[in-house]
This record gives structure tokens, sequence and C-alpha cells, in this order.
């Protein structure tokens, strides 16, 4: 059976899944007004953004842990919260360019931005979850550790941002080889390392620009192209990125 957090995520009273479970089970009004009529997948949909809103945002964190209940006594990191956590359906969470920027006819999430809106942790690996995702944006932010390999699950994804943020490891390409509506990958400017390169699911996703037989990846940047007169050498090996940096 499938789990969108493990148990002992949920149970450890400091993690982001158990302050977005608290929080949807005691002071989600949203979901309250609509509880009679409410598709299932909107408490999904809810309880994945609000991991996503307490895994990069230390001062809600804070906040959370000292027992204030309601949302309006949230602070924020963010530069704009973008209506987060408030009561509007999880589609309406967004302002000024950022958040949940479009859902389908059927209010499954389909674009989420966040560019340049001090986002400071990790993205969970429960954004996998969020299936039916095409576009999905953290560009310049701080976000920190590994990129999950849960968006390998993401097959309808077309654009995937990473880029300007300060993630750390390998590229999980294994993960991303059944991604083949991605156009645009970019992972410049973080602390990446490894090699992409032969057989690598993500240079096989650029075969279909030249022949469909894998797929569509039209744009793939990473640091790759960093000189020997550089502080720091290159962190990734890339035969076939359309631009090192």
């Amino acid at each position: 059976e499938h789990q969108i957090s493990t148990p002992s995520k949920l149970e450890d009273k400091k993690s982001p899944q158990h302050f977005a479970l608290k929080w949807i089970a005691n002071e989600d009004v949203g979901t309250t007004l609509e509880m009679h009529n409410v598709d299932p997948w909107v408490f999904i949909q809810r309880y994945i953004l609000a991991v996503l809103y307490f895994s990069t945002n230390p001062a809600a964190v804070t906040a959370a842990a000292s027992r204030r209940r309601t949302r309006s006594s949230l602070p924020s990191s963010w530069k704009n919260d973008c209506h987060f956590l408030s009561p509007k359906h999880e589609c309406a969470w967004k302002d000024d360019g950022g958040g949940v920027q479009s859902c389908d006819s059927q209010h499954r999430i389909i674009d989420i931005s966040f560019h340049n809106n001090d986002l400071k942790g990790t993205i969970p690996e429960e954004i996998g979850w969020l299936s039916e995702l095409k576009l999905l944006n953290f560009q310049n932010n701080q976000l920190f550790g590994t990129i999950p390999k849960t968006m390998g699950s993401l097959q309808h994804l077309y654009y995937l941002g990473l880029h300007d943020n300060a993630l750390i490891g390998t590229v999980p390409s294994d993960s991303f080889s059944d991604l083949t509506n991605l156009k645009t990958l970019h992972l410049e400017n973080n602390d990446l390392e490894g090699i992409i390169g032969g057989d690598d699911p993500l240079c096989l996703l650029r075969v279909m620009v030249i022949a469909p037989i894998h797929g569509s990846l039209e744009h793939l940047t990473a640091d790759c192209g960093r000189g020997l007169l550089q502080l720091k050498k290159p962190e990734i090996s890339c035969s076939c990125c359309t631009e090192c940096y």
C-alpha cells in the first residue's frame, strides 16, 4: 500500500509532516466548510502543500512548535505567503505570480511557481504525489538538501526549475526516466555533483529531440562549464546538457 508520508514522519512532532497533518485535522477551515461535498483529493493536495509550507518556512515551524494554533498568528519566512493555509480553495493559494498558478478542470494542481520567494529548507518527497503537475518552478530560493527521487513520479511534468538554490548530492536521473513529457530542466547554480552522460536517463530523454525514441527534453542546463581559473571546479560532468554554467 502506498503512503504519502511515512508513519515515522507523521509521528515526529518536529517534522513538517506532523505540523501539516495537525493543521489539516484541527485548523483547516477550508475543508471543514466543504466537509459534506469535498473531493478526497482536496485533503491530499492541501496536506502536500502544507508539508511544502512547513518544509520551507522556518518561521512558521517555530510558531507551530510553540503551539500557536490560529493561522493568522503564524509568521512567515516567505517573501509572500501566497494565501497558503488560508480557508480558500488550494487552487487559489497564489499572489503576485507565486504559489499555485493553475489547476485543471477537476481542480488538480498543474502549475506551482515560487520564483524568488525566500523558501528556506528542503523539497519534501510528498511533492511527487501531485500527479497532474506540469510546471514546477523553485528558482532563486534557499533550498538545500537533495532532489527528491519522487519527482520522477510527475509524468506530466514539462518544466522543472531548480536553479539558483543550494541543492546538493547527485541528480536522481534513474528516477527521471519516465518523465517523457519533460522539455526543460534547469539545475545550474547549485552544489550538485556527479556525471550525466552516455546511457544516463536524462541523456536518453534528449534523444527525442533528434528522433522520437525516448523523450523530448529540449533544454537541460547545469553547472558543467566552470573553468580551471574559477575557484570551484565543475560539480557536474554533462555530455548532453544544452548549456553549461
